[in-house]
């Protein structure tokens, strides 16, 4: 018992300073969350020891080929860009994180340009079958310095709170943005009435979500950075059962093999809007030329 008790002392000396960027220490209610006083972003310190292989059975398991659940996410996204007042015909876009692509073909079909960016091969191979070009897709292991166009509005639709390394990669953001690019992130909101009713329960408590971004995190991080908030609005999405089932049996660590058998296509029948514990933010880069 006391090896214990000592060996999470030590994980506790051990969990990084905030990826928010405050400098206050951070704050231990208790052994699972490193909290930062200044934002109440933190760190989920029974997940920073786990894990953070993406392979083809994320996907897989959460259903991201399932047409019906690419629907779902299209719909979803179209209803944000309408909310926002995004008119993207013209613009060169970048979905980061894509999954299984249903979202960046939509772009791809209706914006001037667009370019989509993951982790796992077999996302990318399931967007080139469903028509995006190869040339437009890039590995986020291997990003080049400059991709092929200045990109005018970023989209992090559940991806950013996955960012391994969110600084080097917001500065290859804005290195390869436009002066009037904007970012939209949706992600987890720490300090969300869900998550303060259901703590280590709350559903975005998962093994590869280590760092809990809040509001005002996200705010700070961005603008140290040069991106400016704009525009915050709840971000309802369109999710049918198959989404519910597939997520709620991931929180519970359920065998991969219950969890594909479980998601029959007609739990994919059923659609409402639902938000949980969700934040939805536009930022612009500031034109450091005044």
């Amino acid at each position: 018992m006391l090896m214990r008790i000592r060996q999470r002392v030590h994980d506790l000396r051990d969990v990084p300073p905030p990826l928010c960027g405050h400098l206050e220490p951070l704050r231990f209610k208790n052994a699972y969350k490193g909290q930062c006083p200044a934002c109440g972003s933190f760190w989920d310190v029974s997940a920073l020891d786990a894990g953070l292989l993406y392979d083809v059975t994320y996907p897989v398991l959460r259903s991201h080929y399932n047409a019906k659940v690419g629907e779902n996410k299209v719909r979803t996204l179209k209803s944000w860009l309408d909310k926002l007042g995004i008119d993207f015909s013209q613009l060169t876009v970048c979905e980061v994180g894509f999954g299984g692509g249903h979202c960046l073909k939509f772009l791809s079909d209706n914006s001037r340009k667009a370019f989509g960016i993951e982790t796992i091969n077999e996302n990318i191979a399931h967007a080139i079958s469903l028509g995006i070009s190869r040339e437009s897709l890039f590995s986020a292991q291997a990003l080049p310095a400059e991709i092929p166009g200045k990109v005018d509005l970023w989209v992090f639709s559940d991806s950013f709170e996955h960012l391994p390394d969110p600084d080097t990669f917001i500065s290859w953001v804005s290195g390869n943005s436009s002066r009037q690019a904007r970012l939209l992130i949706i992600a987890p909101e720490a300090g969300s009435l869900s998550d303060r009713m259901l703590g280590r329960l709350w559903p975005h408590r998962l093994h590869d979500h280590r760092f809990h971004w809040s509001r005002e995190g996200l705010v700070h991080f961005l603008s140290i950075r040069n991106f400016d908030l704009a525009a915050s609005f709840s971000p309802a999405k369109y999710v049918s059962l198959i989404t519910i089932t597939s997520h709620l049996l991931q929180k519970l660590g359920t065998p991969g093999w219950v969890a594909e058998r479980l998601n029959a296509p007609i739990l994919a029948t059923f659609r409402f809007r639902f938000n949980f514990g969700e934040m939805g933010m536009l930022f612009g880069k500031r034109d450091e030329h005044h």
